[in-house]
């Protein structure tokens, strides 16, 4: 379960409500409502989102060193984008602009802290807190503007913007004009910040400004969408406050006590296992190299004038030998297999050219029309249980010469 809880701008207060969904894990709400901190449902995850009132989002050149070097560094590098001590501030790294700017949030320390030990409190600690200034869909070559309940915002880029105060309808902000006017600054538009080619306004028809108004003063075509639904936003590409200081547990440091019991058993199953393993594997290896003793035993006894490589093999072959020498004829002999081959092709009326013998292997040439009837051949006659093969198919004239090898039967 997901629990997405959008917080105030005023400090914390056990009795204020907060208004927050919560989601299965495939993304489906469940149930919304607007409760205190310690009113609401529990969930396996949970997310805070920040207001734009609360966070400001800037640029800043940080030099090139390591992540946390850098992190030591940022409260210091908005210093003069501030008005209060570096100390009180929280500032977490947001994506990179070029290869020395990066961009950022701010954020008043207490402020968040005083949030996320009440989430905590209600056994309900936050994984993420995002910026809602980052989470509006962003469409290409535009800035987009939200206005709701609780107060107003605009979004200028993947994680730039700012909270607005919206005072009259038939006039836009003059930080918004003026925030447009910028983008004709060069050294803004290198730095990611370019003139929005239309201004998204997402809000409800009694809160809808007057986009003709709009458009004139600004300068910039003004479009009117519906309301922004905070409760569907992706957060997966915003800025995540919870860094640093902030930064919650890895959930394997959370975990790994509760699993230490089973961990521990686990570890003494694997190690009887492995201990087993082992044992059998040994007495496997010594009943092996026993039955090898004793086969080279017997071979020796049998054939005391043969040298010894692999006792079963040479033992297979020296009794085929003394068979034939006795005069019992094999399996893969020549008149066994053309016993096979005249059986299987019973009732056949194709013609057959020729027949050869090779060391087990009884060849057949047969006259057929095409190699389809040669392979439909073949197929009956190993339906039949012959141990046959087609070789090779020869083009003779409007018809073929298919080559058909008959062998021992396995196991025979």
């Amino acid at each position: 379960m997901r629990l997405r809880v959008r917080i105030p701008d005023a400090p914390f207060d056990p009795r204020v409500e907060c208004s927050w969904v919560l989601h299965d894990p495939v993304g489906r709400l469940l149930s919304a409502g607007d409760d205190p901190v310690a009113a609401m449902p529990a969930a396996a995850r949970v997310e805070l989102i920040a207001p734009a009132s609360r966070v400001l989002l800037t640029q800043t050149v940080l030099p090139n060193r390591g992540r946390q070097r850098l992190r030591e560094a940022l409260r210091f590098a908005v210093e003069d984008r501030i008005t209060v001590e570096p100390e009180r501030v929280h500032v977490a790294l947001g994506p990179r602009v070029s290869d020395s700017i990066h961009t950022v949030a701010v954020v008043d320390r207490n402020w968040l802290r005083e949030w996320i030990d009440a989430f905590t409190a209600a056994n309900l600690p936050p994984r993420s807190v995002f910026v809602e200034t980052c989470l509006p869909p962003l469409d290409a070559d535009a800035w987009t503007l939200v206005s709701h309940r609780g107060g107003a915002f605009v979004r200028t880029g993947p994680a730039s913007g700012m909270a607005l105060d919206i005072v009259d309808s038939h006039a836009p902000p003059s930080i918004l004009k003026l925030a447009i006017n910028e983008t004709e600054d060069e050294s803004k538009q290198e730095n990611g910040v370019g003139r929005p080619a239309a201004l998204i306004v997402c809000a409800e028809p009694s809160d809808m400004p007057d986009l003709d108004s709009w458009s004139m003063a600004l300068g910039t075509p003004c479009i009117g969408r519906e309301a922004w639904d905070w409760t569907q936003a992706q957060s997966d590409k915003g800025i995540d406050l919870l860094q640093g200081e902030f930064a919650p547990p890895a959930p394997a440091r959370e975990f790994l006590p509760r699993l230490r019991p089973a961990l521990v058993i686990a570890a003494l199953i694997l190690a009887v296992h492995i201990a087993g393993t082992a044992t059998h594997w040994a007495m496997l290896k010594y009943e092996k190299s026993q039955l090898q003793t004793e086969m080279l035993a017997v071979f020796r006894n049998a054939f005391p004038t043969a040298q010894v490589v692999d006792p079963p093999l040479q033992m297979r072959r020296q009794l085929e030998a003394l068979k034939r020498v006795s005069g019992e004829a094999q399996a893969g002999d020549f008149v066994p297999l053309l016993a096979q081959a005249v059986q299987s092709l019973a009732g056949q009326s194709h013609r057959v050219r020729s027949v050869t013998y090779d060391r087990t292997r009884l060849s057949i040439d047969v006259e057929l029309g095409t190699r389809p009837e040669a392979e439909a051949l073949v197929e009956r006659l190993k339906a039949g249980g012959a141990a046959a093969t087609l070789d090779a198919v020869n083009t003779r004239g409007q018809g073929i010469d298919a080559r058909i090898s008959f062998t021992a039967k396995s196991g025979a």
